[in-house]
Formats: structure tokens, sequence, C-alpha cells
């Protein structure tokens, strides 16, 4: 999928990337929110982003 390999190649340029199990999506982790606030603004115009919590735990 060379839109995932694109997205993939181009988060990787600014961060440690990672893909989700399924293949569907990249994403990386930044210490700081202000960072990846800050990657999100130089996304190209024909990607989408996002800019998440992650969580420490599990409840089950």
């Amino acid at each position: 999928y060379p839109e995932v390999d694109e997205a993939f190649c181009w988060l990787q340029g600014h961060a440690d990337t990672r893909m989700t199990g399924t293949g569907s999506s990249v994403f990386a982790k930044f210490q700081k929110r202000e960072q990846a606030e800050g990657v999100l603004e130089m996304l190209p115009n024909h990607m989408r982003g996002f800019v998440a919590e992650g969580i420490n735990s599990l409840s089950v």
C-alpha cells in the first residue's frame, strides 16, 4: 500500500514511527504534546492526522 508507506516514511523523518497491528495506520510517540502538535502542523495536505494522549495501563 503506497499511501501507508508514504505516511510511514514521512513520519519516520520526524520521530520513531510504528504501524498498527492491522497496518491501516502509522503513529509515533512524543515526550511532549507540543512536539506532536508541531509535527502535525507540518503534515502534508493530502494526509490526515491527529494528536492523542496515550495511557500507561489497561483495565481488564
